[in-house]
């Protein structure tokens, strides 16, 4: 606390600061503000000013008001941090000269501040910009010269009174002319004397405690949640940015290992990526206490990252650091960070620095960037996407063929492309083979564990021994959103409805602004026999991604099972997307279903399957389930034990899905239950 440095121009600095606005916002409703400094007191003066006449003033387009921490532009209020506010008035003070970063340094970062200056300068003076609508490369409002400082260029209306030398400057400012002396007689200085003592009683008291069991205020809430942010590129390479995107996801990874802190899913926090809203927006939207946000530049063979910890119910920077080091090793850099951030979250961590594993293996550059690049595809999940993550993972092992995270990367997409096929092999032997290679190598991985878990689940049908893998992995890493995601559909298949819910629900949590987890908590809701949940799960997934075809399309198959068949076409006809069901194709289906009705154009989309046209039924499943519902259970029961002589994946789930009803008393059905090995 700045205040009990034995500094005491910090110590005054703080003094006044708290005198000037504490006692003015936070105990009293004043109708005047009183500016109180101990300097002032040596002097004799004191200044009263009213806030109507020193709280606004107008730079450019926007109008300033420095008492409500706000800018207005018409009908337009944006809120200004601490911060940002404090530099903006500093610029204010001299319109179209230069503020050094060295004044700004010694008027908002006190030397015993413990910040890392330059990102702490950069991130403010971002923010401001954000709020004002201004850039750095083509600025209006905020000139940058390069190791200078930065100079207020827009057009000021009003006159601005510097703040003390050294000092933090005040939330008002006081015109000029009202900075004049004013003469008091000797008994004023009695009285002011007074004052002084009672203030420093009420510091006493405020910092003993007091002030929170006398006012009631509450103090900080721990922090128990936060984001990470995409980290910036600062390299002068823009083909950088996968690399940026990289390293916050590999920060996020070794975050969500440190305890029982929630953290966001990159999934979700990507979505902020270049954003103009402020971190007050984003903490809301997101549900977090706090918000790490940095910056990433790599220079050859090395790679600079600046990192900052921000409560969001205080603007109040919690911490921050620069590491820089060495490529080859990034890992260790990377868990550097993760475990001096955790430690500044305090006693909610269940380990210590001392008691997490950290990866100290030097990893090849090259290897590394491939493997990035892998899960930059990977997170995609479409079919063309899902081959170059294989072909990105296979290269880092090339490059490095003791690289765990590449290994389990490419079991995870090796799983991914047996679901777009539907058939067992060849995938079954290379996803066992990655996904064991990553557990020799790494056996404390979380991601390891889940692979392994899809393995065994999907080509072996080890229900037990998946169950434990898929525990093991999240023991690990309790923020895995995509562990919790794939563990639901494994719990839903199994019949455990309830744990499949509270899975896809811890998921959609981690995760908030992924389709793909409204997606799983829909079929969890439509398997466990709860449609309109279903329903509204994938219309969830619809406001985060409007064109989110699987969502339409598993829409077609709950509304089908309802009976609801002109909301089941409407659907259909959404999901027409050229990279899926082609829009010409979707138009003609929906003219036949009005024409026809929906039988008809089950039959005609059944027909446009079989010729190779995509109509949304990408595995036998699916074609069986459209059989089953037209009556035609033969066909439908071919399809699905076609389906088992090739081991497809999505067999597990004939003892839950609500297409196969019609189908359970058939005994070939029966057979083929028996077959995949679930319980009856």
């Amino acid at each position: 606390m700045q205040c009990l440095s034995p500094n005491p121009h910090a110590f005054f600095t703080c003094l006044n600061r708290f005198i000037c606005y504490e006692l003015r916002t936070d105990w009293f409703d004043l109708p005047f503000h009183v500016e109180l400094s101990f300097p002032a007191l040596l002097e004799g003066r004191c200044m009263a000013t009213s806030p109507s006449s020193r709280s606004r003033i107008r730079v450019g387009e926007w109008e300033v008001d420095f008492q409500g921490g706000e800018l207005r532009n018409g009908m337009t209020t944006v809120r200004l941090q601490e911060q940002p506010l404090q530099i903006l008035q500093l610029l204010l003070e001299r319109p179209g000269q230069v503020v050094t970063r060295q004044e700004l340094r010694q008027s908002i970062w006190p030397a015993d501040t413990f910040v890392d200056f330059d990102h702490g300068l950069y991130s403010t003076i971002k923010r401001l910009r954000d709020a004002l609508g201004d850039s750095a490369e083509n600025p209006v409002y905020i000139q940058t010269l390069s190791r200078k400082g930065y100079r207020l260029i827009a057009t000021v209306s009003g006159q601005v009174a510097a703040a003390p030398s050294g000092s933090v400057p005040p939330f008002s400012l006081t015109p000029a002319e009202s900075r004049q002396k004013p003469r008091f007689a000797w008994p004023w200085l009695a009285a002011l004397a007074g004052v002084a003592a009672f203030v420093i009683v009420l510091i006493a008291l405020y910092f003993g405690g007091f002030r929170e069991r006398w006012f009631g205020t509450r103090t900080a809430s721990p922090v128990m949640s936060l984001a990470v942010l995409p980290m910036e590129n600062l390299s002068a390479d823009p083909e950088q940015d996968y690399f940026a995107e990289g390293m916050t996801d590999e920060l996020i990874t070794d975050l969500a290992q440190l305890g029982d802190v929630r953290v966001i899913s990159r999934t979700s926090t990507m979505h902020y990526k270049g954003t103009q809203k402020t971190l007050p927006q984003i903490a809301r939207e997101l549900n977090v206490d706090a918000i790490v946000e940095g910056t990433v530049a790599r220079t050859a063979d090395r790679v600079r990252i600046r990192v900052q910890l921000i409560r969001t119910q205080d603007d109040r920077h919690l911490w921050a650091q620069a590491y820089d080091r060495d490529l080859r090793d990034v890992l260790r850099l990377q868990s550097d960070a993760a475990l001096d951030i955790a430690a500044q979250i305090g006693n909610r961590l269940n380990l210590s620095r001392d008691s997490r594993p950290v990866r100290t293996r030097p990893v090849k550059p090259e290897a590394y960037e491939a493997y990035l690049e892998g899960r930059y595809f990977w997170e995609k999940r479409t079919l063309e996407t899902t081959k170059k993550a294989i072909a990105y993972f296979q290269q880092a092992i090339q490059r490095d063929p003791d690289f765990a995270p590449a290994y389990s990367g490419l079991a995870d997409a090796y799983m991914d492309s047996a679901f777009e096929r539907g058939p067992r092999e060849p995938t079954a032997s290379l996803a066992r083979a990655a996904a064991s290679k990553a557990l020799q190598l790494d056996p404390a991985s979380p991601e390891a564990h889940v692979s392994m878990a899809s393995v065994v689940e999907y080509y072996d049908r080890n229900w037990a021994e998946a169950n434990q893998e898929y525990r093991r992995g999240l023991a690990l890493s309790p923020n895995y959103a995509t562990g919790h995601q794939i563990y639901a559909v494994y719990l839903v298949s199994m019949g455990h409805f309830d744990q499949a819910t509270a899975e896809a629900q811890i998921a959609q949590h981690l995760d908030p602004i992924s389709p793909f987890m409204y997606l799983t908590g829909g079929l969890v809701s439509h398997f466990a026999r709860q449609d309109e949940r279903a329903i509204e799960q994938e219309r969830k997934a619809l406001e985060i991604d409007p064109h989110f075809a699987n969502a339409h399309l598993h829409l077609v198959m709950i509304y089908t099972n309802q009976k609801k068949y002109e909301q089941a076409v409407n659907e259909f006809a959404q999901s027409a997307q050229p990279h899926r069901v082609e829009p010409a194709t979707a138009a003609a289906l929906t003219q036949t279903y009005r024409s026809s009705g929906f039988r008809e154009f089950c039959r005609k989309r059944l027909e446009l399957d079989s010729r190779g046209v995509d109509v949304g039924l990408g595995i036998d499943l699916d074609r069986a389930e459209v059989y089953a519902f037209m009556g035609e259970h033969s066909k439908a029961l071919d399809l699905l034990e076609k389906a088992g002589k090739e081991q497809s994946t999505w067999l597990e789930f004939l003892n839950v899905d609500p297409a196969f009803d019609s189908l359970r008393s058939e005994p070939r059905f029966q057979a083929l239950v028996r077959q995949v090995g679930l319980a009856h």
